[in-house]
């Protein structure tokens, strides 16, 4: 998922699960966590265990609204 708009965020969560962030070069395309691209100010948050779509999920973006 790729979120822009908005600062970097301090923490990322789905659900109460608090995400790693991550440098773009370890991460690729398989990993868990979310990383930030400060050239284009986008988030980009990737999760590799599935989520039923009966499930609902809650995505949070912590101090993403705030001066670096």
């Amino acid at each position: 998922m790729l979120v822009h708009g908005l600062l970097k965020p301090r923490t990322v969560k789905v659900g109460d699960k608090r995400l790693e962030k991550r440098q773009r070069s370890e991460c690729g395309n398989g990993c868990a966590g979310w990383t930030w691209d400060e050239n284009h100010g986008i988030t980009t948050i990737r999760r590799v265990d599935p989520i039923p779509i009966q499930e609902k999920t809650t995505l949070a973006l912590e101090g993403a609204g705030t001066p670096l």
